[in-house]
């Protein structure tokens, strides 16, 4: 997301999107397209992927998760450690204790899969113009 970001502010140049107005219909349109992505399981796994490139505690993932719109585990919070037991047994991500905290962060393995999920995610996002294209 924040590859795209970079990308969106080179190509704009030196616009300014601050004067831009839409009309209450197009706003809704907007809304409701983003609100009817749906989050797959690819998505998921690459986000959390993306966030252990840092070492990062069960607790922070969850919130950056929460804050990229992925709400998958608002409904049950512990099962985010389930999730990140299954990836730590395939050996994509590795943990370590440091006092009573217990830290994430990807392998070169994982490194490996998540780039085959980007590549794979590249293809299925939708963009800024079809957004604003209602």
């Amino acid at each position: 997301m924040e590859e795209q970001l970079r990308k969106l502010r080179k190509s704009s140049g030196n616009q300014n999107f601050d004067k831009l107005t839409f009309s209450e219909k197009h706003r809704a349109g907007v809304w409701k397209r983003i609100g009817k992505k749906e989050r797959s399981p690819s998505c998921l796994l690459k986000d959390v992927l993306q966030l252990l490139i840092h070492k990062k505690t069960g607790y922070e993932l969850s919130v950056l998760l929460r804050a990229r719109g992925n709400s998958v585990f608002d409904e049950n919070e512990g099962a985010v450690y389930t999730f990140l037991h299954e990836l730590e047994k395939k050996e994509w991500i590795q943990a370590s204790w440091h006092g009573k905290l217990k830290f994430y962060v990807i392998t070169s393995r994982g490194k490996k899969i998540l780039k085959r999920e980007e590549r794979k995610a590249e293809g299925t996002e939708i963009s800024l113009n079809e957004l604003l294209e209602g």
